[in-house]
């Protein structure tokens, strides 16, 4: 039921065995849903062994996506990263719970949103306000506000905006500074899409 009020999909609730035996349609993602300490536990437990070719996320703490290895947001950051010939210091992602630490850790600047679980905002350079806070558009005004100073031209129609140094999202959103971003250059860009 919480699956289908956020995504305003029916489920289809099938045994686990049945679509993993129908080769006809094939899965992009299984997403399992319990309770959060069996969900935890089970994502322990396969965690420990070895899946060469299998993913397993927390989305929630009591979701449990299973993909394929290479189908992740850090991988889809890379690719475009690459496709709009960007480094990844040169990118803001932002998430709000563990399927998402991965890209954030691999961005220039990760943001955690406020409501992210503690282990996610630890992992990121800068948490802002929640979601019901509008701390994505929070995050992202502050960038642009205070980078207006310089634009380049860069292919297909981007704009590369010098970035303020990520602890500021912080600073802006009230959160206490106290994390240091030394890994991290102290400015980067962000690309902005031109309408």
């Amino acid at each position: 039921r919480e699956e289908a009020r956020i995504t305003g999909e029916k489920p289809h609730i099938l045994p686990l065995l049945d679509p993993l035996q129908d080769t006809t349609k094939p899965l992009h993602k299984l997403l399992l849903i319990g309770e959060a300490e069996e969900i935890q536990a089970l994502y322990r437990a396969i965690s420990a062994d070895d899946f060469p070719s299998t993913a397993f996320y927390l989305s929630k703490a009591n979701y449990l996506e299973v993909t394929a290895k290479h189908v992740s947001k850090e991988d889809a950051l890379v690719e475009l990263a690459n496709h709009y010939h960007l480094s990844l210091e040169e990118v803001l992602t932002m998430g709000d719970n563990f399927n998402d630490l991965p890209m954030l850790k691999k961005a220039g600047i990760g943001v955690a949103m406020g409501n992210a679980p503690q282990e996610v905002k630890d992992g990121a350079a800068v948490v802002t306000k929640t979601n019901n806070e509008n701390g994505a558009g929070h995050a992202v005004c502050v960038v642009l506000v205070n980078s207006m100073t310089m634009f380049t031209r860069r292919p297909r129609g981007m704009m590369m905006v010098p970035t303020i140094e990520p602890i500021a999202i912080a600073e802006a959103a009230g959160q206490p500074t106290s994390k240091t971003l030394s890994s991290r250059p102290k400015r980067s860009t962000m690309a902005v899409t031109r309408s």
